[in-house]
């Protein structure tokens, strides 16, 4: 019996649809892919010499002191800047009293060109 082309367009149809189901079956089989980077990106490499409690010590007491360093220096900053901003309040105060004379000034010259009026 001889296929007719029919047959055998439906024949290739069905393998070509069976292959990736075929592929997948096979990758749960085959167990995970290992992928390789070439070249390596990144060494690990182990440390000889460590540090002793000693010296982990002095390094502790160096950074202690750097942050209390830093801690005294930011205060002094900030005393710095409460000293600027009080005086710039001191500036701003006479600036609204002189405003304000200004206005009691002008209230009262307006009252008494009505009263002439």
């Amino acid at each position: 019996m001889n296929p007719t082309a029919e047959q055998i367009g439906i024949f290739i149809l069905i393998v070509v649809m069976l292959m990736p189901a075929i592929d997948t079956v096979k990758r749960w089989f085959s167990g995970p892919e290992k992928t390789e980077l070439s070249p390596q990106p990144l060494r690990i490499e182990l440390e000889r010499e460590f540090a002793t409690k000693a010296e982990l010590g002095r390094l502790e007491l160096k950074f202690e002191g750097n942050i209390e360093a830093m801690r005294s220096t930011l205060d002094e900053h900030n005393r710095i800047a409460e000293e600027r901003a009080r005086k710039i309040h001191g500036r701003i105060d006479e600036i609204l009293r002189g405003v304000a004379r200004m206005e009691g000034s002008f209230e009262e010259h307006v009252r008494r060109e009505t009263k002439k009026s």
